[in-house]
């Protein structure tokens, strides 16, 4: 979009609706003054908005969510009482919302420092909510209603006035009458200033000026105050929560396995604490292990339509918790405008750094991925040397993930325990100083551990997707400290160091 373009306000209708075409039109009043203008107005044209307690907001959510892309600055509710939505929206809408009670707040503090008795013109359903109690409860300032045959009168005029449409209400004398009783029954309570606590008395508005007018009284039009606050708002985009996209089913087991890993390795006292996530399970990604031995399909295509799903549905990250996959990582990155983490290489950090003196690392993996030299690249980088099992072994571990009674299979019974140990003392025979469970599915056989015992020599076993679990909440803690959009949101994640890496193990 053109930045010279100026950002929308959305104002939630549907049209025809008093308030919400009220304050529409006196917004684009404001707006359309501005040198330059700052705002379009937005109407919503298909909104299915109503006032009832069955919608629990979630029209108002539709609404913003249909317009987010048109480069909408916020958005504005139509009534009072879609405004007991307003908290909960904030923490789901992908813009700002305006509020109109802190507009109101800001305006009767700035213009009306002295006042302690308000005078709000609202119905009976909008009076239990308590949103102006609440609103002015640190103000000092006492809220007064009309009193019960008044205030009956008034939420039945304003009832009315709700489903009435805009191009062909006409207000007649009783209206007129109602909306009067109200005024004076508030005045008649001392009220100092008095507040239009209904949108759709819009319809009447002139009827209360002049009546405020008579009482020699302020009258706060809440459609134009909530209009000039929004207009007059620089709205900042709104912080999102940082998410996590796993590329699903590759093997689906093992899947499970990290969201377990990451869910266990998150500090957290309760179901908010931890971090959002998207999983894109898609099974039908061409087996890895059989391309790069050549005798499969190219999986490149359908891991980067899975990635890009994932960044389309707002990943801040994208976790691969398949080591196969990694072969193909070079190929979709740079396509991607988030950050593949890269399981293999954070999980040669994670050796080089918690196990600093070991040169000879150990790595049970596919036939693919040894063939791909994957890890090999990686650990060569970190300047120490690969040690893969011999080929009678290595049958061995392809049985135990790929044979009838594998765990891609389903299965994870001792056999498949005892091949894969068996191989772990293999190549601690040969000189593996650590050994990096280099398939997904091996861990679900043998987990991480970090003092795991050959011969009476320790021998720490690395589950590199435990290792992806940690980076991931890492990532998440460097991006928490960074402002929504800022370049700090992608950096690379703060530094493992062992006692997290032990704390996870």
């Amino acid at each position: 979009m053109n930045s010279t373009m100026p950002r929308s306000l959305l104002v939630i209708g549907p049209p025809g609706h008093l308030g919400a075409s009220d304050i529409a039109a006196k917004l684009e009043a404001i707006c359309s003054g501005q040198i330059p203008r700052r705002y379009r107005v937005l109407f919503d044209g298909d909104s299915a908005f109503r006032d009832a307690d069955a919608e629990r907001g979630i029209t108002l959510f539709d609404s913003i969510r249909r317009a987010a892309d048109a480069g909408l600055a916020g958005a504005l509710l139509p009534t009072f009482a879609s405004h007991r939505f307003a908290s909960e929206l904030a923490t789901v809408s992908p813009v700002p919302v305006a509020s109109l009670m802190d507009a109101l707040v800001e305006h009767v503090t700035a213009v009306f420092p002295g006042v302690r008795r308000i005078g709000v013109l609202a119905s009976a359903p909008v009076k239990a909510l308590g949103l102006f109690e609440r609103a002015f409860e640190g103000c000092g300032i006492e809220v007064i209603y009309p009193r019960a045959r008044a205030l009956d009168d008034l939420t039945v005029l304003i009832e009315e006035l709700g489903v009435a449409s805009s191009s062909t209400y006409r207000v007649s004398l009783h209206d007129r009458q109602r909306a009067r009783r109200a005024h004076d029954d508030v005045v008649a309570q001392d009220a100092e200033v008095i507040l239009v606590g209904s949108t759709v008395l819009s319809g009447v508005l002139q009827e209360l000026k002049r009546s405020a007018l008579a009482a020699g009284l302020p009258l706060i039009d809440s459609n134009q105050v909530y209009a000039a606050f929004a207009a007059s708002r620089a709205f900042a985009p709104v912080a999102r929560l940082f998410k996590v996209g796993v590329v699903g089913g590759i093997g689906p087991a093992a899947t499970v396995s990290f969201l377990d890993k990451l869910v266990r390795a998150t500090p957290a006292t309760r179901d908010q604490d931890h971090l959002k996530v998207v999983v894109e399970q898609n099974p039908q990604i061409p087996d890895r292990t059989a391309h790069l031995l050549g005798a499969g399909a190219d999986p490149t295509l359908a891991l980067y339509a899975t990635c890009r799903k994932l960044q389309d549905a707002d990943a801040d990250i994208i976790a691969i918790p398949c080591n196969t996959a990694h072969a193909f990582v070079k190929h979709i990155q740079p396509m991607l405008g988030i950050p593949i983490v890269h399981m293999l290489r954070e999980t040669v950090d994670f050796i080089a750094k918690a196990y600093g003196n070991a040169r000879r690392i150990g790595l049970l993996a596919t036939s693919g991925t040894i063939a791909a030299r994957v890890y090999h690249d990686e650990i060569e980088r970190a300047m120490r040397q690969t040690l893969t099992p011999e080929a009678a072994t290595q049958d061995e571990v392809m049985d135990a993930i790929y044979g009838p009674r594998g765990v891609k299979s389903g299965f994870r019974d001792p056999q498949g325990r005892a091949r894969v140990e068996a191989a772990v003392r293999a190549l601690a025979g040969r000189g593996a100083e650590v050994i990096i469970l280099g398939c997904t599915e091996l861990p679900l056989l043998v987990e991480q551990n970090l003092g795991y015992q050959v011969d009476g020599r320790i021998i720490p076993i690395v589950d590199p997707a435990q290792v992806l679990a940690q980076c991931c909440i890492a990532y998440s803690r460097a991006a928490s400290s960074c402002r929504p959009g800022s370049e700090g949101r992608h950096q690379r994640p703060v530094e493992l160091g062992l006692d997290e890496a032990l704390h996870f193990g």
